[in-house]
């Protein structure tokens, strides 16, 4: 008899690779075998999936079915494959065409009783699809994933096995088993907090725009009660809109992990605030199953630990590489893995453990061995990867009743958006949308600076003992600074504000 072969895919980190499951139906002894390298969920699959074929009114050989999930050097898990093993042993055994499994691909998890449950990495797959020219792609009605963003294959969404069969071999009576995919995307912003809200802290809010606009990582350091948390949150609501592609790849990195879907819209960026009491396994990702971790799942978007020292050390030190070069490399018993991880960097923190250090009105209980060890927390290579630095300030209650309401979230988004949109049209040929992304190489092109100016960072750099790194960092916030005013050309004014904001923290770095 031939072999039926189905399509799908495997999950290796946040990439699908296409999987050929190959259904032979033959002669003998009844049994049920599934080669090629499955792990136990995909063999507990033979039971949902007998169960579900006879569920669904169709008849379930029994006769000698060998299933092969090619390639088989690739470890499969998951329950993605049942759907598919399903369609194979239909086709094999004649119950439906198997012509009419051909460029199609199928992916989905089988109740009992047929009916059809979400698995990860359903957009993944959907790029896979358009990569391989893929026309058609067949997912339970309850897959996440924002469709819209793919262009290049359509999506069609089920209930039941039943309604599957019946699309692929013309006979559905169900007009509801094919969805059209939307027109146009939802577009709106994250509001957690308007900064309206937030009296006082113009020069907080002032560096949340810069970090904003040019998605530079920004730390704050005050004492409790400043609206540390507040700002990190009504950060969310000022980010530029994300572009088709950077809303891809946030996207794909939540199907994965089986991520709720936004209601704010597809375009709005991450937002990600994990516990203090993170581990580094639930921080990286990585356990098995390949499930992206916290720093993943806030690719494109903002990662806000607040409590910043508080942190376990190894959490915070692998903040590192994930910095510099956008992504990360996980390493384990079960394979490789490189997850993205493109991220604004928000922390906040206190100035000692009790968080009245340095305050006039409070005074700091801690030990002098307290506050050195707290602020050890922190090494000098993690501060040295931090942007903007600032310092956060009690506002008093007399200057609460006094204070003027500032700009809105929505009148600060606009200016940020601009400043995103300058950088778009300046990086259109280059590979990367921000300042902060700037390779060192094309500093000189992009952030160049008068003679005089040159002369006064170095002076500075020789008088405050900065590193290499720290020069570099200080150009792209200039040239942020600069977008937002609408200059071309980076100014002496927004050399020494980037400047500023690099020294914020130098008093609570020192030792």
């Amino acid at each position: 008899m031939a072999v039926t072969k189905v399509a799908t895919t495997a999950l290796v980190g946040v990439e699908a690779l296409k999987v050929e499951v190959e259904v032979h139906v033959s002669r003998g002894l009844p049994s049920f075998d599934i080669v090629g390298l499955p792990e136990g969920t995909v063999k507990e699959g033979r039971k949902r999936i007998r169960a579900a074929i006879l569920c669904s009114n169709f008849d379930f050989p029994l006769k000698k079915i060998t299933v092969n999930l090619a390639p088989a050097d690739l470890k499969k898990g998951g329950a993605r494959f049942d759907l598919p093993i399903a369609l194979g042993i239909l086709g094999a055994s004649g119950q439906i065409p198997a012509a009419a499994l051909q460029r199609r691909l199928f992916l989905g998890e089988l109740a009992l009783d047929g009916t059809l449950r979400p698995c990860p990495g359903d957009l993944a797959t959907a790029l896979l699809c358009e990569k391989m020219r893929i026309p058609s792609l067949y997912l339970p009605r309850g897959s996440l994933g924002h469709f819209s963003l793919i262009r290049g294959c359509d999506a069609v969404f089920s209930d039941n096995l039943l309604q599957v069969t019946a699309e692929i071999t013309g006979d559905a009576t169900d007009t509801a088993c094919k969805e059209d995919r939307q027109a146009v995307a939802e577009i709106s912003r994250r509001l957690l907090v308007d900064l309206k809200e937030i009296h006082g802290q113009q020069s907080a809010k002032r560096g949340l725009m810069i970090a904003a606009a040019g998605f530079h990582s920004v730390v704050m350091i005050g004492p409790p009660g400043a609206g540390k948390s507040m700002l990190a949150r009504g950060l969310s609501g000022i980010l530029p809109l994300m572009q088709r592609q950077e809303a891809i790849e946030a996207a794909v990195v939540k199907s994965v992990a089986l991520s709720p879907c936004d209601t704010a819209g597809v375009f709005c960026r991450p937002f990600r605030a994990p516990h203090h009491s993170v581990t580094l396994a639930g921080f990286l990702g990585g356990k098995q199953g390949m499930v992206p971790g916290e720093l993943a799942l806030s690719h494109r978007g903002v990662l806000f630990m607040d409590e910043f020292p508080e942190f376990r050390r190894d959490v915070i030190e692998s903040l590192r590489e994930p910095m510099d070069a956008g992504n990360y490399h996980l390493s384990r018993a079960w394979g490789q893995v490189v997850y993205p991880s493109r991220f604004l960097l928000v922390g906040a923190m206190n100035p000692c453990p009790c968080g009245f250090y340095g305050e006039r009105d409070s005074e700091c209980r801690c030990s002098l061995s307290q506050i050195e060890r707290y602020r050890n927390k922190l090494s000098a290579p993690i501060l040295d990867r931090i942007d903007i630095q600032l310092q956060v300030s009690r506002v008093g209650y007399r200057e609460l009743q006094q204070q003027k309401s500032s700009q809105s979230s929505a009148e600060i988004a606009d200016m940020v958006e601009a400043a995103a949109a300058i950088q778009r049209q300046r990086f259109s040929q280059e590979l990367y949308p921000f300042n902060s992304d700037i390779p060192a190489k094309d500093l000189p092109r992009f952030c160049s600076l008068q003679p005089t100016q040159h002369k006064l960072l170095l002076e500075a750099i020789e008088k405050f003992q900065l590193s290499l790194r720290s020069y570099h960092r200080i150009l792209r916030v200039a040239r942020t600074i600069a977008d937002l005013e609408g200059e071309k050309i980076i100014a002496t004014a927004h050399l020494l504000e980037a400047l500023h904001y690099r020294l914020g923290l130098r008093r609570f770095a020192a030792r």
